[in-house]
């Protein structure tokens, strides 16, 4: 009787559980699905970023070491490795080190690498943002408003690109090739010019306000990857905003190895 009693027990617990599985099978079904919806979407989105970093800069840290030392220019292969990094997210690179340790001349030694054209500031306390950024060239302005009446034509459109004054930053965005923007000295910027700064760090763009352009956005984006080199020698502490928009690469004087390596090429020697 005890036994009868025991297995009619095991029976019913064993139902109930064949009805919870059968409760519950919707849902675990659905968890499952979502998580395998959720890998799915996490391997193309990191596909995605794969592709759209070697569309930015489509090397190898290999590569990259190899070609800078084709120009003089010798880095330990951590350094190299955190720079191919960032030149892949497409962020601006800062260097900060010892005068001479050779920052200015890593822009320099990668556009000739790569065969990119190089746009260089030089940066002081007195320059302005319109020196380097959006100005309009008001003398070509005037003689060709003051011209269209003599040759019966329409009156022009005065805000166009045609118009504006070609500084270094507007060069840059307006580039059809890679593009390499060297920024001397940054930290000698005055407030409002290193403000002007952000939001081309940032986006790697620049706003016309006043552009009236038909088929043309007053946003100008750059066309394609821009690789910004910024160089510091810390004058000043420079703003957390400007710094948060920034990469750093902290460049040390080479070991004893690499100082000989760049003495025979530099002078010659097998």
């Amino acid at each position: 009787m005890v036994h009868s009693v025991a297995v009619g027990s095991a029976a019913v617990a064993g139902l109930a559980a064949a009805v919870a599985v059968t409760r519950w099978a919707p849902v675990w079904w659905r968890l499952y699905r979502r998580e395998a919806a959720n890998q799915e979407a996490l391997a193309a989105a990191k596909q995605r970023l794969g592709e759209e970093a070697s569309r930015v800069f489509p090397y190898t840290a290999a590569e990259l070491q190899q070609a800078l030392q084709s120009q003089g220019y010798f880095l330990d292969a951590l350094t190299t490795k955190k720079l191919w990094s960032y030149l892949r997210q497409g962020k601006p690179v800062g260097l900060r080190g010892e005068p001479g340790i050779g920052k200015s001349q890593l822009a320099e030694a990668f556009a000739r690498a790569f065969g990119y054209p190089l746009i260089d500031m030089e940066c002081h306390s007195h320059l302005e943002a319109e020196e380097i950024g959006i100005s309009w060239n008001g003398f070509k302005q005037i003689v060709d408003a003051q011209a269209y009446p003599r040759s019966g034509g329409q009156p022009p459109n005065l805000y166009t690109l045609e118009y504006l004054n070609r500084t270094p930053l507007l060069e840059s965005v307006l580039a059809e090739q890679p593009t390499v923007v060297r920024v001397d000295e940054v930290d000698k910027l005055n407030e409002h010019t290193t403000n002007f700064f952000l939001r081309y760090l940032d986006k790697q763009e620049l706003v016309v306000h006043n552009l009236d352009q038909p088929g043309q956005s007053k946003v100008l984006k750059a066309r394609a990857p821009l690789y910004i080199f910024l160089t510091s020698n810390e004058y000043k502490r420079l703003d957390t905003a400007f710094m948060r928009r920034t990469v750093w690469l902290d460049l040390q004087f080479p070991s004893e190895a690499t100082l000989a390596r760049i003495i025979q090429r530099s002078v010659g020697v097998p």
